[in-house]
């Protein structure tokens, strides 16, 4: 890791405050700049390592194409302030300077004992995600890792209210900004095989299908769900356990045509090279982690149909999934149920674009306007 202390200062004009954040990348600072009236800011320190330097080049040019479509200020996707290279401590780094925020929402809801946050807020937070998420898929560009850690509040600030027996946190302000773009993709950009964090990932992803704007809207779905309750809406590490949770919530199966398209290519394969051995099947296979599984391993390649229970991993992972309830009984709100469920639909042509989604009732109750 980078070493930073507190007082020192990065090319001479960026005070280190303290460390408020550090990850295999490297790490982020508060700073104070001393040559734009001593404001707060977030540095965020690259490590010297190639891949994470390529990366954040990356990030940096998606981040300055924001700001050159956003001529309003009003995406509300965090702000690059600039970024340098630098020595610091005798080797060279590369800097990120990003406006000061808050904290993120999933530490917000740790810190209140996961719980979640009141109707009101969600429907708050609910609009500003759709609109920053618009406004990617306006100029070509999914954001393809939405969850509430790249969800970060302006302002940590809260107040402590009653709750029963005990005292919650309220954030004084719910103003957000959308951040972490490091693995966002414009649409004539190669798109790669998985995306997204697991808990947060659309099905056509996990079943290898093309990917596009709704794998954005499945994951904003699956956030709004978790900020009403504090809990993941799918808690799971495995594809095939992921899928039958899909199914257990939401009812219903998913579409037959999804699993032909998924399908497709292994019965191409298996009506080809009926007279191969396994060894020559197995060199074919890709190389994924041992939560993941091929199309043909969560489906049968005779129905179509969910290899589910007769491949679960265990009785354990079968009583996790029989354990759940219905959508609606999970959120309580009706007219958010309604949402999230047309945020939801498995076919992603058949989901709710952020557009669409801001005009839905959830949005013009009381405090929606």
């Amino acid at each position: 890791m980078i070493d930073f202390r507190k007082g020192e200062r990065i090319d001479g004009r960026f005070e280190i405050v303290r460390v408020a954040g550090q990850g295999t990348f490297g790490t982020v600072l508060e700073c104070i700049d001393h040559k734009r009236d001593r404001r707060r800011v977030a540095v965020k320190a690259v490590r010297s390592v190639d891949r994470y330097l390529d990366a954040a080049g990356i990030e940096v040019e998606i981040l300055q194409k924001i700001a050159d479509a956003d001529v309003h200020r009003t995406s509300l996707c965090v702000r690059l302030l600039s970024w340098f290279s630098t020595r610091h401590h005798h080797r060279q780094h590369m800097f990120l300077v990003f406006e000061y925020l808050g904290r993120d929402l999933y530490t917000f809801m740790k810190r209140n004992e996961h719980r979640g946050f009141a109707i009101a807020h969600v429907r708050s937070f609910a609009r500003q995600l759709l609109q920053a998420i618009g406004f990617c898929h306006s100029i070509k560009l999914c954001h393809t890792d939405l969850k509430p850690e790249n969800i970060l509040l302006c302002s940590s600030d809260y107040t402590l209210e009653p709750d029963g027996t005990s005292m919650v946190r309220v954030p004084v302000s719910t103003d957000i900004r959308v951040i972490d773009f490091g693995g966002a993709t414009f649409e004539h950009e190669r798109h790669a095989r998985t995306v997204a964090t697991r808990q947060y990932r659309a099905p056509e992803v996990i079943l290898g299908l093309p990917w596009s704007y709704p794998s954005d809207i499945w994951s904003l779905g699956c956030i709004f769900a978790e900020l009403v309750t504090g809990d993941l809406l799918f808690n799971t590490h495995d594809d095939l356990e992921h899928l039958a949770l899909m199914e257990r919530v939401l009812g219903g199966s998913l579409p037959l045509s999804m699993a032909e398209r998924a399908l497709a290519p292994y019965r191409r394969s298996a009506s080809t090279s009926r007279s191969s051995e396994s060894g020559s099947r197995h060199s074919r296979r890709r190389h994924r982690r041992s939560s993941e599984c091929d199309a043909n391993e969560l489906l049968s390649l005779s129905t179509g149909k969910l290899r589910w229970p007769d491949c679960a991993s265990g009785q354990g992972s079968i009583d996790h999934v029989g354990a759940y309830p219905a959508l609606e009984k999970i959120v309580g709100d009706a007219q958010l149920s309604d949402l999230i469920r047309k945020m939801l639909r498995y076919e992603p042509g058949e989901r709710l674009t952020a557009h669409e989604a801001l005009k839905h009732p959830f949005f013009r109750t009381a405090d929606g306007q």
